[in-house]
């Protein structure tokens, strides 16, 4: 999924289309309506689907039907902002793509913010927020307080898992703090990011439902989708 997103990003379609045409079998394999629902979600975008499969979850279903609103309030309804503009930014209605495009700023969704930026500007609109302004990015290295609590957990070892668990948020909403953090840190790595923080006078957290056992570690929970 992840390399149909970064390409859809980019512009590619065809490559977007590509990466999930190859697990596209797969999916319709199993009986598994999120995963059948997000495949065709992104197919949908590239352009090679005209209408939603049966047996799709309700969001990508009503996404692809063309209702935005609906799809946005039922991520929305179970706490996925990050999905919620995602829906957002596919509407035909310029406001709705302006608060998808706030909701991304806020997430520290940088690169998902950058492609939406370009649309809205290839839609003649002209009044675009520019981004979070300098007092929001006041932090150490310019890390906004979300992308602190996130840097705090990464040094204290949590997976993504864990920190969407601890943050309360979704794993892929954690993926793109993640990676903004590594930018603006200017590292390649999660250990070379706790190396930074230390440098920086950032606390380092553990998750507070980490098992307690010899190991101190627990599997990932699996994504609610």
């Amino acid at each position: 999924m992840g390399l149909a997103e970064h390409a859809w990003l980019d512009g590619d379609l065809d490559a977007s289309a590509s990466a999930i045409q190859r697990a596209w079998p797969v999916a319709n394999e199993r009986d598994d309506d999120w995963a059948r629902g997000e495949l065709a979600w992104w197919l949908w975008r590239a352009g090679e689907l005209e209408g939603a499969p049966e047996d799709l979850a309700y969001p990508y279903a009503r996404a692809i039907a063309g209702d935005w609103s609906g799809a946005a309030e039922a991520w929305t309804a179970i706490g996925f902002p990050y999905e919620a503009a995602e829906m957002l930014s596919d509407a035909e209605d310029p406001d709705a793509r302006v608060r998808a495009l706030a909701i991304f700023d806020g997430l520290g969704a940088a690169r998902s913010a950058s492609a939406l930026r370009l649309r809205l500007r290839a839609l003649g609109v002209r009044r675009i927020p520019r981004g979070p302004r300098p007092a929001t990015s006041a932090g150490p290295a310019g890390l906004t307080p979300r992308q602190l609590d996130v840097l705090a957990l990464v040094a204290g070892g949590a997976t993504n898992a864990e920190i969407a668990r601890q943050l309360v948020i979704t794993p892929k909403t954690v993926d793109h703090h993640v990676s903004a953090v590594l930018a603006k840190l200017g590292v390649a790595s999660r250990r070379e990011a706790a190396a930074a923080a230390a440098g920086l006078g950032v606390g380092v957290s553990a998750p507070a439902d980490r098992d307690p056992g010899p190991t101190g570690l627990r599997p990932p929970a699996r994504s609610p989708r």
